[in-house]
């Protein structure tokens, strides 16, 4: 300010900076704030959001051996069971039967190569 008493546009752009600079920083702090708080609102949200999905899970996982003990007979799945087990069998013959021609067919080629 000027000695007396009279404002000059130095001192009134100066006035004006530093009140510019103020509310900026206000501003960050008052948003920063809100941020820290909207997070931590986000991660209470995420934890319930959690909890009710992991209590929905359990639920389903109930209710799935509840429909099984009494919409599925035992027989019925029993005899699936035996039908699985039949199939790999199968499977695990006609897997054998395969590596049984392959090594035939190697033996073959190898003693083809070793005669000439």
């Amino acid at each position: 300010m000027a000695a007396d008493g009279g404002w000059t546009i130095a001192d009134l752009s100066s006035i004006g900076g530093w009140g510019t600079f103020l509310i900026t920083v206000g501003g960050l702090f008052h948003l920063h704030g809100r941020q820290t708080r909207s997070a931590e609102e986000n991660a209470e949200k995420a934890k319930e959001a959690k909890a009710d999905a992991k209590a929905v899970a359990d639920d389903l996982a109930a209710y799935k051996v509840t429909a099984v003990e009494k919409f599925v007979p035992r027989e019925h799945l029993d005899q699936m069971e035996n039908r699985i087990l039949k199939r790999m069998d199968a499977q695990d013959e006609r897997s054998d039967a395969s590596l049984r021609g392959i090594a035939e067919r190697l033996d073959r080629i190898i003693e083809g190569r070793a005669k000439s």
